[in-house]
């Protein structure tokens, strides 16, 4: 087992901290393929995009678990060998630095590499439906999930079936405070999102953000069409554009209400729902990447913009988009 030594600044911070609050979080190496080349199967072949390959790869795996055994797998489990995926950029370009987590009731550490393509090294039967992958972007990107459930099964190898995109951060606003308490209602805008923090409102940054001092307090937003949006938004139902929230995963103990300009082209005054990445990975049924309803809200009445009702709002920054009340 790699040590947390071995492993970067930020997945050590990550992997310590998910060991201090699950007592039980096991990790594994990344991928040991050079960081000029992605996974490759047994004969080390890779399509000209860079994508990766499909074929067996007992020789990279580990195989505490093993399809090819005939060994069954607890009720409700299955083997997973490794997770394999790739990245791109918002022009399509890969992701070429960052890390990724699968996480559930455990977690296991890969690498993406100059290519974009990440291997995070399994070997365990896990619940799949109740496992998500993170693909870590910050600073200079947003963080996303993938739903494990929606990879492809090829002999405990769970594939993504396509390239997860990873937005650059391409508007900023003010600063949250270093204190971690919101003393005045403050208002906090960044492109085509604004963001209203009640007065008293406590914040808890994420790890990986409180690491980067002031860079990881700004408030920061990506604007995605939906076509490179992550599929929580095809699951939730959502119009036009979404946003990717920073600094990611905050949370905040009061609704935070959200502003945002009506890209989706809803008809001014009628009702809304905000919709958000979920990103609990720790309860019995973990939201990570699935669509969450976070608050209601409407469109103005010159069909300008799109707010939350009085009261209302998000309780942590990941993605957000929005869609007809139903």
């Amino acid at each position: 087992m790699t040590q947390l030594t071995d492993l970067p600044t930020h997945a050590r911070t990550l992997v310590a901290t998910l060991v201090a609050a699950t007592l039980s979080v096991a990790c594994t190496p990344p991928a040991n393929a050079p960081q000029d080349a992605g996974p490759t199967d047994a004969s080390g072949a890779m399509d000209s995009a860079g994508a990766v390959d499909a074929g067996p790869r007992d020789a990279m795996v580990p195989t505490m678990c093993n399809p090819f055994t005939g060994e069954v797998a607890p009720a409700g489990n299955a083997c997973v060998r490794a997770v394999e995926g790739s990245t791109t950029q918002d022009d399509g370009a890969p992701l070429t630095r960052g890390f990724v987590t699968v996480c559930g009731n455990a977690c296991f550490v890969g690498d993406v590499d100059s290519r974009g393509n990440f291997q995070a090294l399994v070997g365990e039967f896990l619940p799949v439906p109740v496992y998500s992958l993170l693909v870590h972007g910050r600073p200079q990107h947003a963080s996303a999930y993938w739903l494990l459930s929606s990879a492809r099964d090829e002999m405990g190898i769970f594939r993504m079936p396509a390239p997860l995109s990873i937005p650059r951060y391409t508007s900023e606003g003010p600063e949250l405070p270093e204190s971690m308490m919101i003393t005045t209602a403050t208002t906090a805008t960044a492109g085509a999102v604004t963001l209203v923090f009640a007065a008293g409102s406590r914040l808890e940054f994420d790890f990986e953000d409180f690491e980067l001092g002031a860079l990881g307090r700004r408030v920061r937003i990506a604007e995605v069409p939906l076509d490179r949006a992550p599929p929580f938004a095809a699951e939730g139902m959502v119009r036009g554009p979404v946003f990717a929230l920073g600094p990611f995963a905050l949370k905040i103990d009061r609704p935070v209400g959200v502003r945002v300009a009506n890209r989706a082209m809803l008809p001014a005054g009628s009702s809304v729902e905000f919709v958000t990445m979920g990103d609990d990975i720790l309860s019995e049924t973990p939201t990570a990447g699935h669509a969450v309803v976070a608050a209601r809200g409407a469109v103005s009445m010159d069909g300008a913009t799109i707010e939350t009702a009085a009261g209302q709002g998000v309780r942590s920054l990941t993605w957000l988009g929005v869609r007809p009340a139903r």
